[in-house]
This record gives C-alpha cells, sequence and structure tokens, in this order.
C-alpha cells in the first residue's frame, strides 16, 4: 500500500493532516474545496519573488535592444540594486512600470514569455531550475486532496496571469481556478477585424492580500475552502475563513530551515502585520507545517534528480568552512565505475592533485577553470572535458557542481 504524505515526518502535524483527511472524506464532493497561497506555501519566495525575477529578467533583455529604458527612474532603480532608491520611488509606481513592459500583448504572447522564462530560469541562490523550487510535501497534499475529490484552486498575492500561465504543468491546477492581483484589458479589434484582448499597465482592482483573498474568492470562484494553506500574513483572513468552517483546516507554512531552503519571518506586501503570523496561528490553533522539523525533504525535483542532488550539495558547499562538499551517485568498491557529484562555492578550489585515470567532468551548475600546467578550460552547464593525465586543479569561479566520472576497474 503506497504511503499516505511520504514526505512529512510523524508527529502532530501529520497526525492532524491525516485526521482532516479521513474526516474530509464524509463531506459532500460539493464542499470539498482547498485553496492555496502560491509564494512561500508552494514555491520558494526567498531571496526574491520568482515574479520579481521574471520582471527583471525582461527588463534586461529590453534594455540590451534600448539602453534608453534604463533610464527610466524605476528601472534604474532596480537595475542599479538600490534598496533605498526603490523604497522612495514606491512599489505601487515600481509594479506598474514593470507591468508597462507588456502593455499591448494578448493574454497568448503574454503567457508564452513566461512559460519560456519557466524553461530556462534559475533560482539565483539554491543553484536549481525555478520548475524545481516547489515544496514536495505540499504537492503531495495536493495529491492526496485530488485524491478525495476535492477542488483544488491557488490564490495568490502575485500577478493572476503570470500564474496562470504555469499552474497547470506545475500543480494541474488550470488557469480558471487561479485566484491573483488582476491586470486591466482592453478590447481591441485586430487587423482583420476579429475581437481582441489587449494588456495594459493598469491593474484592476486591489492587490489580492489579506481580507481582498477573501472577496476575490467568493467574487471569482464562489466557493469557501474547508482548507486553506498559506505562510504570511497576507494569508491571515483566508485561513481564518477556513478555521471557521466546522471540520475545516488552517495550515500555515513556517520557514524556519535555513539549511534546506531559508529562515526567515514571512510578511504580507500590502498588509500590515501587529504580530507575527505564527502568533497568530500558536493562538488560534492551527495547524503548522515546520520545514525543518516536520518536512523530510523540501524540494521536489521534476525529474530533475541530478541537478536537484547538486543543488543540494552547493548548499552544503556554501555552508562550509571548505566551500565544498561531495556525493557519490554511483559506484565505489566492486564497480569498474563511480560517479561523484562535487560542488564548489565561488572563489574555491580543488588544489593541484593527481589524475584519477580516464575520467570525465561534466558541469552541473555554474561555471568552473580546470587547470593541467599550462592548459586551461573552462565550462559552464552541461559543458563536458576529459581529465588529463597530470596533475590538476579545478576552481568555481561561481558557485558551481560538476560530475566526476571516474572508470576504476575490479
Amino acid at each position: 500500500m503506497t504511503e499516505i504524505l511520504p514526505s512529512w515526518r510523524p508527529g502532530a502535524t501529520r497526525d492532524s493532516l491525516l485526521v482532516f483527511l479521513e474526516k474530509a472524506a464524509t463531506v459532500p464532493a460539493a464542499d470539498r474545496v482547498a485553496f492555496f497561497d502560491n509564494d512561500g506555501t508552494l514555491w520558494c519566495e526567498r531571496p526574491t519573488y520568482v515574479q520579481y525575477d521574471f520582471f527583471v529578467d525582461v527588463l534586461r533583455q529590453r534594455v540590451a535592444e534600448d539602453p534608453g529604458v534604463a533610464e527610466r527612474a524605476e528601472f534604474k532603480a532596480l537595475l542599479g540594486g538600490d534598496p533605498a532608491a526603490v523604497e522612495a520611488i514606491g512599489l505601487p509606481r515600481i509594479a506598474a512600470a514593470l507591468a508597462g513592459l507588456f502593455e499591448g500583448q494578448t493574454p497568448h504572447e503574454f503567457a508564452a514569455v513566461v512559460q519560456e522564462f519557466m524553461t530556462r530560469a534559475q533560482h539565483r541562490a539554491l543553484g536549481r531550475p525555478l520548475r524545481s523550487v516547489a515544496y514536495r510535501p505540499m504537492l503531495e497534499l495536493i495529491e492526496e486532496l485530488r485524491r478525495l475529490d476535492f477542488t483544488v484552486g491557488i490564490v495568490t498575492g502575485g500577478g493572476a496571469e503570470f500564474l496562470r500561465a504555469i499552474s497547470q504543468d506545475l500543480y494541474a491546477v488550470p488557469p480558471e481556478l487561479v485566484v491573483g492581483t488582476l491586470i486591466g484589458y482592453r478590447l481591441t479589434s485586430d487587423a482583420g477585424g476579429a475581437p481582441e484582448l489587449r494588456r495594459t499597465a493598469d491593474m484592476d482592482g486591489e492587490a489580492n492580500e489579506g481580507a481582498a483573498k477573501v472577496s476575490h474568492i467568493q467574487s471569482q470562484l464562489g466557493r469557501r475552502p474547508l482548507l486553506a494553506a498559506g505562510n504570511s500574513g497576507g494569508d491571515r483572513e483566508m485561513l481564518e475563513w477556513a478555521a471557521a468552517v466546522p471540520g475545516g483546516l488552517a495550515l500555515l507554512v513556517d520557514h524556519d530551515d535555513a539549511d534546506r531552503e531559508f529562515a526567515y519571518r514571512s510578511m504580507g506586501v500590502t498588509v500590515d502585520e501587529a504580530e507575527p503570523i505564527t502568533a497568530v496561528a500558536e493562538r488560534e490553533g492551527w495547524t503548522v507545517a515546520s520545514m525543518a522539523r516536520d518536512w523530510v525533504v523540501v524540494f521536489e525535483t521534476h525529474g530533475d534528480s541530478l541537478t536537484a542532488l547538486a543543488a543540494e550539495q552547493l548548499v552544503k558547499a556554501k555552508q562550509s568552512h571548505s566551500g565544498r562538499a561531495a556525493h557519490t551517485v554511483y559506484g565505489g568498491h566492486g564497480h569498474a565505475l563511480r560517479q561523484t557529484v562535487i560542488a564548489l562555492a565561488s572563489g574555491h578550489e580543488l588544489a593541484e592533485h593527481e589524475s584519477p585515470g580516464e575520467a570525465t567532468l561534466q558541469v552541473l551548475i555554474g561555471r568552473v577553470r580546470l587547470t593541467a600546467g599550462d592548459v586551461a578550460w573552462e565550462g559552464g552547464p552541461g559543458g563536458i572535458v576529459a581529465i588529463p593525465p597530470a596533475r590538476h586543479a579545478l576552481a568555481a569561479l561561481e558557485d558551481a557542481a560538476v560530475l566526476l566520472t571516474v572508470s576504476v576497474g575490479q
């Protein structure tokens, strides 16, 4: 029999979820509804929001095409990494400027840009594809809810259209079950006279945080959740709304795992919080998922397990005084082949050492330089080189991980 919630450690939190699932099976199917916040609840939101990284990526492309774009005050502050300037300009003005990058695009054109970004974007700190920063325990919970015929939706504080472009692929949630901050559209006609929608730079309504999440759920979906999951004060009202339903469950994700993700107090962007949301959860008796204590693993790999392992080793390397970490993937005693993932933090190296014999080096993450005497080779992700049969050294030009494959004989 398949284990339920295998990535959740035994304990009070997992028990609470299992009791809820058991009781939910007796609730009328029409009332089996679950809504999840996205950033910080279903995928990683630090050090910056994924949608922010998307906006900056597009901005850099526009600047490459037209350097004059960078002179706009809002963009100059963003590209210059100047927090004081960004704060002085204000979030609403920054958001409007970024939204303007897509003004005039059709919904299909905007979705295509988002989807292309997600095929190549890497998390700036974890060294893994952004597609793989979803939390595996939460995905398992969604799977169990679906097994019980729950309707599962996402209620994000971010842009609805951004998430709708990828929600089906990442979470198997159709775009019509995504509620978020809305952008305005204008109805026009194409060259042939057929009607078409074009994006504006204006927000349609208020940001989807706090009480707005509850009202938007009702106005856009018309169904009250039996389970709601979030991680910040921006989710408070949605969690309270679900907890008030007989048999309902409010689930709060607590980011307390600096080793595998980040440890921080989750806060909403547009709402005032008089107290930490974890204090609210304790007082109200909500179920709290501690990343450090309750999750066996954190991230979903989406089948990219070697890259995920490389990213995990890179996190360990950056925490190590030596700046390096390694994990044997295959081989050892009794095998003719050995494969090892080696991670090096930027600026660190494996000092000159003897050749292991016939071997290859493939770059998984970042960039490295392999030197042997006067000969040097540099490579990035996907690059592969045969290890020279001489003393050599390996240096990380940036945070990097490689796969070393060695023929060891038997």
